[in-house]
């Protein structure tokens, strides 16, 4: 029975002493296990929120590296055509012609993009397991596949 200034009160009996100290006790351990629960969450919120920050940082770097390229490699393919010894520049005919120049860079392009169809060929192999043909490489080393 509960007691109210010294008296029992019939309607709201109170548990024992050891059992209340028991209930107590188990909801104060389940509290805690809740809030160890919620720092773990609000640990993992704070590492995704560093993951997060830490791309955007890569990509505003990729970003800026991309400006400068775009800005240097044309000063750089002129600077390197000026710095030719060829016909049209030099006015002497013992040197090359600048067609040559340009050959020689589609022709590096061609090896580069063959290169590169051939990784996407090796790659498509491992991941499916089966043959690809020329067709899909064709395709991937062009772009006409939307991809």
């Amino acid at each position: 029975m509960a007691h109210q200034a010294g008296k029992t009160h019939p309607q709201h009996p109170q548990p024992p002493p050891s059992e209340r100290v028991q209930n107590t006790q188990a909801e104060l351990i389940e509290d805690f296990r809740h809030l160890l629960n919620q720092t773990d969450l609000l640990w993992e919120e704070r590492r995704n929120m560093a993951s997060i920050r830490d791309r955007e940082r890569q990509a505003r770097w990729s970003t800026l590296t991309n400006s400068f390229t775009f800005i240097f490699v044309p000063i750089s393919l002129i600077s390197s055509i000026y710095g030719m010894n060829v016909t049209e520049i030099s006015g002497t005919p013992e040197n090359p012609n600048i067609w040559q120049f340009f050959v020689a860079c589609i022709g590096l392009n061609i090896v580069i993009l063959l290169l590169m169809a051939a990784s996407h060929w090796v790659g498509e192999m491992r991941k499916y397991r089966r043959l690809v043909g020329v067709k899909e490489v064709w395709a991937f080393a062009t772009n006409m596949d939307g991809r």
